[in-house]
């Protein structure tokens, strides 16, 4: 799914790759093709903005699509979903999660953190 959005005279084209599935993992052709994409998607991107279950933890699909990104030369964004449906104390599982996403990670990380809530 593509949208083409422009704001102050600059064309920008997100692209939803919805998901990418280890080649092993497709039986259809259709989701071999889906991965394909989204791995051409990646090569072209300027940015790939990775959204990531904040219920699920980082999984190693994760890391592997952020690899991609990574081995591409591509900037990355990691965007975190969910957040209100975190159990506990909403400041320490932040902190545990950002933990969990830098130390998945094998390439340098800075933090910038935003909210849709007020």
């Amino acid at each position: 799914m593509d949208e083409k959005v422009t704001r102050d005279g600059t064309d920008y084209l997100f692209v939803d790759t919805a998901g990418i599935r280890r080649k092993s993992k497709t039986v259809l052709m259709a989701e071999k093709m889906s991965v394909v994409m989204a791995r051409r998607h990646i090569r072209m991107a300027h940015v790939v903005l990775l959204v990531l279950d904040s219920t699920e933890g980082v999984v190693g699909l994760d890391s592997t699509i952020a690899g991609y990104a990574h081995e591409g030369g591509r900037a990355l964004i990691i965007c975190v979903n969910k957040w209100d449906q975190m159990k506990g104390q909403a400041g320490q599982k932040k902190r545990e999660f950002e933990t969990a996403v830098r130390t998945s990670s094998s390439f340098w990380i800075t933090r910038r953190s935003s909210s849709s809530r007020p």
